[in-house]
């Protein structure tokens, strides 16, 4: 939907410029289009605005937190889980594959994001609910909540509510530095953005981005100190191969045995049907462009997605979009890289608290 929107943009700002007097117009259009392809340019300017990565301030209430995201009011809640009936190293890798997959399936449903954390070796659950409404976020955060709340009760899991001074905790980590100086950044993003496009069209998606950063937004701007290892959850390498229960067995027991020493936020929301379906078209799509230019690559690119593809249908495996944070020493991010974890160091690893 948005590369079409984009594509849209794009081809009417090319018919503006067609014109003399519209040529504005239609460098505006196409660096819209621009930013919607490439949404990265936007995202970096808004932490040249803000000085560090955004993040909306947290209202701490007795047993949850809020938040003012664009027009949207979002509510944390969760739980901490205490213990399990069943640990990883006392189940046997075909019951671990079951326990495992029927807790995902049955906690992380619905419209809400999900929040998977280890710190120090406890681990919680939180769930995010947004609605232009406060009685809509109620509403979703207290059905998903009690949705987590039997799931975790089917797979023999003891747990606890946790408070909102508890749950501001682990979405705003004690590190964490809040940037001061908005507003002069905020003029002189503002202030370079229109004359960069009235004097260096060329550069029209910097100068839209700069412009549309400099907004007004709530946000705060955070930033890591120097000698923290933050790193940012990469990609999900495994997501890629047709794994065998004793791979999934094994790599649950080596994220548990590193759990004492890190603190690791995801965030996960389940993709919708489309996107599931889209694996299939870009597995199939890949590997008939590859055979009609014999293309190796794409061929064994293909490959990747059919294995993905093979997971979905024959093992009913949900598709989830996950975003993750990770403290921990270099040394750990190498380790879990071995379990299909890639992370790198960025600060826009703290879009994970979100």
């Amino acid at each position: 939907m948005r590369r079409r929107l984009a594509g849209l943009l794009i081809a009417a700002g090319f018919f503006f410029m067609q014109g003399g007097e519209a040529k504005t117009y239609g460098a505006l259009l196409i660096a819209s289009g621009l930013l919607l392809v490439y949404p990265e340019v936007f995202a970096v300017a808004k932490v040249f605005v803000h000085g560090g990565f955004p993040l909306p301030p947290l209202l701490t209430e007795e047993n949850y937190c809020r938040a003012k995201v664009g027009r949207f009011v979002c509510l944390y809640a969760g739980f901490e889980v205490v213990d399990c009936r069943h640990g990883v190293y006392d189940m046997v890798e075909r019951g671990f594959w079951f326990s495992a997959s029927r807790l995902l399936t049955l906690a992380l449903a619905g419209n809400a994001d999900y929040y998977l954390v280890v710190r120090s070796g406890s681990y919680y659950l939180l769930v995010r609910g947004c609605d232009e409404r406060l009685e809509g976020a109620v509403e979703v955060v207290a059905s998903s909540l009690e949705r987590v709340r039997r799931a975790l009760a089917v797979s023999g899991c003891s747990f606890r509510a946790l408070s909102g001074r508890e749950v501001y905790s682990l979405l705003r980590p004690d590190f964490l530095r809040e940037v001061r100086g908005g507003l002069f950044r905020r003029v002189l993003a503002f202030t370079g953005g229109v004359v960069a496009l009235w004097k260096l069209p060329f550069l029209a998606p910097a100068s839209l981005a700069l412009l549309l950063a400099s907004l007004p937004d709530g946000m705060r701007g955070y930033s890591v100190p120097k000698g923290r290892e933050v790193f940012s959850l990469d990609s999900v390498t495994s997501f890629y191969t047709y794994t065998s229960m004793s791979d999934v067995f094994s790599r649950a027991q080596l994220v548990y045995s590193l759990a004492d020493s890190v603190l690791l936020v995801l965030r996960v929301k389940r993709a919708d049907a489309e996107l599931e379906r889209s694996i299939d078209t870009q597995a199939y799509r890949t590997y008939e462009f590859g055979t009609a230019f014999d293309k190796l690559s794409w061929i064994h690119e293909s490959s990747k997605f059919f294995a993905a593809a093979r997971r979905r249908w024959e093992r009913e495996e949900a598709l989830y979009l996950v975003e993750g944070l990770l403290v921990a020493p270099a040394d750990t991010a190498r380790t879990l890289a071995a379990a299909g974890f890639s992370f790198r160091k960025s600060l826009f690893s703290l879009g994970a608290l979100l």
